[in-house]
């Protein structure tokens, strides 16, 4: 008994000393495969879709399907990026040279800062120096990622084929999992099942439908010739998460800016085009891609995203909110493990 409890001990200190090992070789990929995993759980019902037009060749069916994600994901982001990081160093470089008349909203907001200071007396509101530091947060943030080509290269490169294996042989990286984990195969293809809904419902659902509001914000940017329209765009992606403001917390201090430096014009057409076009995709579209079952409030998504993006860097964006659909899907298969237990 004691020979056997020695080898069980041995036996999972080497398993320990295994997992930390791999973890720490692994550690530099773990951003393109969790991309990898993500994309894949989105692109799978396109894969079987093709899987059953070419009749079962599993090979070529990743292949096509990568050329999806090429040409619908990568290239798209890879122009944003750079478009984005471009339209804020622009921006910048105007703040700085005075090409904004950022004066004017500072001495509109002077009422209010004076009377917040009855209440808090190191209270101030400095609309360029926020400005500022965002950007440059921005601008370091990405100049670093663009710094390391290769390093980019080599990431793309890896969360592709990891995209192609992960589609190819899903299913049966699926049945190992089930087999190496002790719970009972019920449960974990129930949270399978249920993390890969979640993730489609988070990523469908909610950041699918805050990126077309960025899209068709961008184009009334343009129609209308509001300056640096990428960042601008990009703001009200993000904060299209934000639940019951949403897209406000971008528009209405544009408006605003535009009325007080007498773009009267552009401040109207803005004000419409952000209630029509932008205001019902939300409307329309979040009900028809967020699936049943399990559904996560919009705060928590905001939170995870932020925290995500804190912890994480831009890539958090995705992470935080996959992360919460993870525990999500484990706290929805908590009851039905506990009333098994009860049982037996």
């Amino acid at each position: 008994m004691n020979n056997l409890r020695l080898q069980v001990v041995f036996f999972t200190v080497l398993v320990v000393g295994a997992v930390f090992l791999n973890y720490e070789i692994f550690r530099p990929y773990l951003t393109p495969l969790f991309l990898a995993i993500v994309v894949s759980v989105i692109m799978r019902p396109v894969y079987n879709h093709i899987l059953v037009s070419l009749r079962g060749k599993a090979t070529m069916a990743a292949l096509l399907s990568l050329v999806v994600v090429m040409f619908l994901v990568v290239l798209p982001v890879g122009f944003v990026a750079v478009f984005f990081v471009n339209d804020a160093q622009a921006l910048y470089q105007d703040i700085i040279n005075g090409k904004f008349n950022l004066e004017s909203v500072n001495a509109a907001l002077a009422p209010i800062e004076s009377y917040i200071r009855i209440y808090v007396p190191d209270f101030t509101i400095n609309i360029i120096g926020y400005i500022k530091q965002t950007l440059v947060s921005i601008i370091g943030n990405f100049g670093y990622i663009f710094s390391s080509a290769v390093i980019v290269c080599a990431n793309l490169f890896i969360m592709l084929l990891a995209i192609f294996y992960f589609l190819r042989d899903g299913e049966r990286l699926k049945k190992e999992i089930v087999l190496l984990s002790p719970l009972d195969d019920k449960y974990d293809e129930s949270i399978i099942g249920r993390l890969g809904s979640a993730i489609s419902s988070v990523v469908r659902g909610t950041l699918f439908v805050c990126l077309l509001q960025g899209v068709a914000s961008f184009v009334g940017f343009i129609i209308f010739g509001i300056p640096n329209a990428v960042l601008l765009a990009a703001a009200v992606t993000l904060s299209a998460i934000i639940p019951a403001v949403g897209t406000s917390i971008v528009f209405f201090p544009l408006i605003g800016y535009l009325l007080m430096t007498g773009g009267i014009f552009q401040a109207v057409a803005v004000a419409i085009w952000a209630a029509l076009a932008v205001g019902l995709i939300d409307n329309i579209l979040s009900p028809m891609l967020i699936e049943r079952g399990l559904r996560i409030h919009p705060f928590l998504i905001l939170l995870s995203a932020l925290g995500g993006i804190s912890y994480y860097g831009p890539i958090g964006f995705l992470v935080g909110p996959v992360v919460l659909a993870l525990l999500f899907a484990l706290l929805d298969i908590y009851p039905m493990l506990f009333e098994h237990k009860i049982r037996t």
